[in-house]
């Protein structure tokens, strides 16, 4: 996105060095990242903190007219607060690749409502080499006495 000319920043769990982009952290300083972005780009992992994050409560912090792109999990998001805001024009558009319940019901108000896109759950398709270098990867680690990368830790539900 940057690459593209766009102004980027993120939004993380707990506070970590700075690289290309500000970086902003936590529960105290979600709100400030919110009142400056237009367009919010979701990838979260699925945990207690995060179910539900994208309600009325953090649609206000946004700049009217903002955007939401979801590629994260479905329960992310609140989808009569989003509905909503979007029909208030608090929101302008959003564009849904992961929903709650998948597939998506036909009576959803989603479907047909036009300010929102419905993508069919593939932002990421990892090709096969892409996979077979991965699995390659994780035996060579756990060969030489290395972890597993993307290890999950239980403690955090990610």
């Amino acid at each position: 996105m940057k690459s593209l000319g766009f102004k980027v920043s993120a939004w993380v769990r707990s506070p970590r060095q700075a690289a290309e982009v500000p970086i902003f952290h936590g529960r105290e300083q979600l709100e400030a990242f919110l009142n400056q972005t237009d367009i919010a780009v979701c990838l979260l992992p699925l945990t207690p903190e995060t179910e539900g994050i994208f309600c009325s409560r953090t649609f206000a912090m946004m700049p009217k007219g903002a955007m939401l792109v979801n590629i994260g999990r479905g329960r992310h998001v609140v989808e009569k607060d989003l509905i909503a805001a979007l029909d208030s024009g608090r929101l302008s558009y959003a564009a849904l690749d992961a929903l709650w319940p998948e597939p998506l019901p036909q009576e959803s108000p989603l479907w047909l409502h036009p300010k929102v896109t419905i993508m069919p759950h593939v932002a990421r398709r990892p090709t096969v080499g892409q996979l077979v270098a991965e699995v390659a990867a994780n035996i060579h680690s756990l060969k030489t006495g290395g972890r597993l990368l993307q290890e999950i830790d239980v403690s955090l539900g990610y």
